[in-house]
Order: C-alpha cells, then structure tokens, then sequence
C-alpha cells in the first residue's frame, strides 16, 4: 500500500485526485455533432461535418461515443424534439384544411377551386398519381479502363463506346 507522506492539496497536478468538473455545456463542435445527428445524418457524416479529423473507422467509433455521451445525446434529444414539433403536419390535417377550403369554395360558387380541392385532397391519400412523380435511377455503366478517374463522360461519347461493343 501506497502511503503518501504530504498532504493531498501539495502533491503535484499529476496526484491531484480530485474529480475534473465536467461542464454541462457543449463544445462548438459538439454541437455542430449534435445538429448534424438530430437532422438525420448519420454518424460518420456527422463526425466529418462537425470538424473532426478521422478515417473511416476512427470515426465510426468516434460517432459512437460521442453518441452515448450524456450531454450530447441529451441535446440531440432537444433538437430531435424541436423539428418534430415543427414538421408536426399531418395528413389529417392537411386533409382538414382541403376540406375547409372545398367547403368555402362551394359557398363562394368557386366550383373550380372546389374542383382542385378535391383533386388535391386524392393526390394526398394517394388516389391519384401525377406522371411526373414517376422516378427513375438512370444509370450509366462504369467508365471503362482507359477513361481517366473523375472524367465525366458526355451521352454522345457513351453512345459512340457503347457502339463499339
């Protein structure tokens, strides 16, 4: 067992067994961690956006622990908390106000504007589907070989490639 010979307030900074205080409030880069998490980023993207320079594991990790800190899940809980409040629409409220506006423009002979209502209250619970909400991935195949990296190649040079096979 250690006995220590001089009173604890003149050991060295070193031997000072005194527990840091830790302060409650986040660093910048904590923070810009905790903004970047809250608005659905991911870890690693989070860890990259808020400053931190790592490689690709080194900042998994990294995003793992800062996530299970207190504080900062705490206020990423905060700001998680506040977007919902904001983004709090819902389809039956939306819902709600189409009708009031169908209703409004019946009373105001509108048909039109009652028409467009409707067609908007469908094209909300899905009845209706625009062409253009149509999406399709195009994809282009991989450059070829000879192609230098980060080359962008134009439609009529894939064309003229792709015409060669």
């Amino acid at each position: 067992m250690l006995r220590l010979t001089m009173p604890r307030s003149r050991l060295p900074s070193k031997f000072n067994l005194r527990p840091k205080r830790k302060s409650e409030k986040l660093s910048s880069r904590q923070e810009r961690f905790a903004q970047a998490v809250a608005s659905g980023v991911n870890g690693v993207e989070a860890v990259r956006e808020a400053g931190y320079k790592a490689t690709p594991n080194a900042a998994s990790v990294g995003a793992h622990r800062r996530q299970r800190t207190p504080k900062i899940a705490k206020r990423v809980h905060e700001l998680q908390a506040k977007h919902a409040a904001r983004a709090a629409v819902t389809v039956d409220g939306q819902y709600a106000k189409l009708e009031e506006v169908r209703r409004n423009a019946v009373d105001d002979r509108q048909h039109g504007a009652a028409v467009a209502a409707i067609v908007a209250q469908n094209k909300l619970f899905g009845l209706i589907i625009d062409k253009a909400q149509v999406e399709a991935v195009i994809r282009r195949p991989a450059p070829a070989p000879d192609v230098a990296p980060g080359v962008i190649l134009s439609d009529d040079d894939w064309q003229r490639r792709l015409a060669r096979h």
